[in-house]
């Protein structure tokens, strides 16, 4: 009775905190668990509005992933925590409009898509359910906004395109007008004139002016200046790298532009040019990075004959350097990764060259970047090989690795199903228990994006618990190994992700491996920690 009793409190109150439109004053239900397990499993609620929840529950509360249906029609389908949507969640609205993205304390926040019923589609950031920051904007007629915004509205930097992919206008905005601030004239073969999309974004004057046709280039808010070169590459190469530990603040100039809202990224002129560039600068963005940018081209063979041009000076500069290439995306068309040497292992994160492909202007840019470490990756051998002391701990340990090669079967147990919009997704339980670690479990489909065997060490708010938790469990997988692993130790920039990884180092270069990760994780909005054990079967360069 008092089980029922906690659960009717809570979840009563998280009905009136997110039914968004209240039913009618005689519509009533009795509240009631209708199947599985509404204290700590999966399992299927009706509130006392009539609102229905089925997913996960954690001490009587909505927790983990789970479909709720509100009073006023609308569905949200995604992770919860402690009744809060947070995580990653796909609300479908009554009136056929949608939000697939990012959730933090109930809103909106970080990337998501919002589809409203006309087709227009908004893919970009958000702020406690505000659109602002980076975005595109597609729009019905086949046109699209890429750049700033806020609340919707083109403000700032950005580029408007007609639906035949031609530039309508390139240049700044300010309340979805174009804005005076800097004036860039651009290709404009076709003139958008339905004022029903359109609306007051253009004035009188505006809609006449037919702007004058130049060579489409690259803007910014703040003046562009090209630093002083020694006129000699691997000089100029070496001397900005030794300013590296220093995050390049000897050759930093003035700031150059400011994008974003969610993930800032700063770009500041350099004092200090590389040989043969055309342009450099710093930017910090989820790190700080010196980029010299020698050329952008038409076609991609043109950008091959450049990168190889300075693939050769590097190597000529730097022979005592690691260099591996990388793999390609649709936007990184080709990669060289150059890792230092240390006497104790070496630099997973190095200086970077590539052959960026702009999709937006369909051009192809050759970079080098050089970083200053701050998601430094260490590479290390394992030379101990005595065990744990916990034979239980240890034979376990290798079971589950060993069957990571055959997605977990043969340590799977229980199978537990649950239907969502983004499919079935399927949990098991883990019949090899490792002690210290509970909630072991494999999933797959739905919001699971990768087959990962988890278990939880730690979750609360105690640090310097969770700290001391990290480094107990990473020394004790490490003893477990043995001397055929790799110990990558991983760190982020803002200290709030530690990963100790290891690796099976006879499959590091193949195109998978067996690999396990202990991960101390700390959120700042929510003050909460978490340590936690990871097993997968991947390929080394995704490990991170």
């Amino acid at each position: 009775m008092k089980k029922t009793t906690n659960l009717l409190f809570i979840t009563a109150v998280f009905s009136l905190l997110f039914t968004t439109t209240a039913l009618s004053q005689d519509v009533s239900c009795t509240a009631t668990c209708l199947s599985g397990n509404c204290e700590n499993g999966f399992g299927k609620y009706k509130f006392e509005d009539c609102t229905i929840y089925e997913g996960y529950f954690k001490n009587y509360k909505l927790y983990g992933k789970g479909k709720y249906t509100y009073g006023n029609g609308n569905t949200y389908d995604g992770d919860w925590v402690d009744a809060i949507r947070q995580g990653q969640g796909l609300m479908n609205y009554a009136s056929g409009e949608r939000y697939n993205g990012k959730w933090s304390n109930n809103k909106r926040n970080g990337f998501g898509e919002y589809t409203w019923k006309d087709g227009t589609r908004y893919e970009g950031y958000w702020v406690d359910d505000i659109m602002k920051g980076q975005a595109t904007i597609y729009y019905p007629s086949g046109e699209k906004y890429v750049g700033e915004n806020n609340n919707g509205s083109r403000e700032g930097k950005g580029i408007h395109y007609n639906a035949n992919g031609t530039v309508f206008y390139d240049g700044y905005w300010t309340n979805n007008s174009k804005s005076t601030e800097v004036t860039e004239a651009v290709n404009e073969e076709e003139q958008y004139d339905d004022e029903d999309w359109w609306g007051d974004w253009l004035d009188e004057d505006e809609e006449e002016e037919q702007p004058a046709e130049t060579e489409e280039k690259v803007s910014y808010k703040g003046e562009t200046t090209q630093g002083t070169s020694s006129g000699n590459f691997c000089t100029d190469y070496k001397n900005i790298a030794a300013t590296a530990k220093e995050s390049f603040k000897p050759i930093e100039g003035s700031k150059r532009s400011e994008e974003g809202d969610v993930f800032k990224t700063t770009i500041y002129n350099t004092t200090k040019s590389i040989a043969g560039a055309k342009d450099c600068y710093i930017q910090n963005v989820l790190g700080i990075y010196y980029y010299a940018i020698f050329g952008e081209y038409n076609t991609q063979a043109e950008a091959e004959t450049k990168f190889n041009e300075i693939q050769g000076k590097v190597k000529s500069c730097l022979p005592d350097k690691i260099y591996e290439n990388g793999k390609t995306t649709e936007y990184i068309t080709r990669t060289l990764s150059i890792i230092t040497k240390y006497t104790d292992g070496f630099d997973l994160y190095g200086d970077n060259l590539d052959i960026y492909n702009n999709k937006t202007t369909g051009k192809y840019s050759v970079r080098l970047s050089i970083s200053t470490g701050f998601l430094n990756s260490r590479v290390y051998n394992i030379t101990s090989s005595g065990g744990s002391g916990d034979t239980h701990f240890d034979g376990n340990l290798k079971k589950i690795l060993e069957s990571s090669r055959d997605k977990f079967t043969p340590v799977l147990g229980e199978k537990h199903e649950q239907d969502g919009f983004f499919g079935k997704t399927t949990t098991w339980d883990v019949n090899a228990s490792l002690p210290g670690i509970s909630s072991l479990s494999y999933t797959t489909g739905g919001f699971s994006f990768s087959d990962d065997l988890i278990g939880v060490n730690y979750e609360g708010t105690d640090l310097a618990e969770a700290k001391k938790r990290y480094d107990a469990l990473s020394e004790k997988v490490k003893k477990s190994l043995g001397s055929s692993y790799v110990f990558i130790k991983s760190e982020s920039s803002d200290g709030e992700i530690l990963r100790s990884i290891f690796a099976l180092k006879s499959e590091m270069k193949s195109d998978k491996t067996p690999v396990v990760t202990v991960k101390y994780y700390y959120d700042k909005s929510g003050n909460k920690c978490s340590v936690k054990i990871e097993f997968a079967y991947k390929g080394f360069g995704g490990i991170l």
